[in-house]
């Protein structure tokens, strides 16, 4: 599938089309298509990870975006925080905050990610870690 500028656009919408009207599966085959002409289209790996956790992938989705690098300018950062939340999800606290840390580390003004980060620490019983980070967030 050799894909131009405006396929790419045409095959973004249909997939959105299919989104909205619940057909899951036609759009995750059109996402795996649009991959297999463009293993960096990180745009379409990213809606396929969406859809993936959408359909209960959760794991499938953490491991495509995981292929995004996280220095990416568009789709890095989010990437990371939608991997992060989905492995708080499955309750996988110890990959969620190696995600939260280095979203921190690319970008310490994300304050969601140290919200994020906190409620995990919270969940795995680590207490006094995550009073430290809400009281980065509220200082008194």
């Amino acid at each position: 599938m050799n894909t131009t500028v405006n396929d790419r656009s045409e095959l973004l919408a249909q997939v959105a089309t299919y989104q909205s009207t619940g057909e899951l599966s036609k759009a995750v085959d059109t996402l795996r298509k649009m991959l297999v002409a463009d293993a960096r289209d990180y745009e379409a790996m990213f809606l396929l990870a969406n859809v993936r956790a959408t359909q209960g992938h959760e794991v499938e989705a953490i491991e495509l975006l995981a292929e995004i690098p996280a220095d990416h300018p568009e789709a890095g950062i989010p990437a990371l925080e939608v991997a992060a939340d989905l492995c708080v999800k499955i309750a996988r606290y110890e990959n969620a905050e190696q995600r939260y840390q280095k979203l921190l580390q690319l970008n310490p003004s994300i304050n969601a990610a140290r919200r994020k980060l906190a409620f995990s620490h919270n969940c795995q019983g680590r207490r006094h870690e995550a009073v430290m980070l809400i009281r980065e967030l509220c200082p008194f």
